[in-house]
């Protein structure tokens, strides 16, 4: 999955869930920032991993997680795949 599909899909899941009132450019921008960095990482399969994990967390708990969750939960997928963080990346710390 490319990082403009899963924004997609993470803005559907925000807009039926959590109400776009709630989704400001700068948490769609940190959340689009993740995705580019994973996809830069471990490529487009991880990307969709984490859009799934994101959109459920919308779904399930109706509310958005933070910038520090998506960048942990997108750090260990990218480490799942078995890819090497960049210690350059905003992904390293987390």
């Amino acid at each position: 999955m490319d990082v403009e599909t899963g924004m997609r899909q993470v803005d559907e899941a925000v807009r039926n869930n959590v109400g776009a009132q709630n989704y400001d450019e700068g948490t769609e921008s940190e959340y689009r920032q993740v995705l580019k960095e994973v996809e830069s990482i471990a490529g487009g399969g991880a990307v969709e991993d984490v859009v799934r994990w994101i959109s459920g967390e919308v779904r399930g708990e109706e509310s958005l997680p933070s910038k520090n969750a998506v960048e942990e939960r997108a750090a260990q997928i990218c480490r799942d795949y078995d890819e090497e963080i960049p210690s350059s990346s905003r992904l390293a710390n987390a």
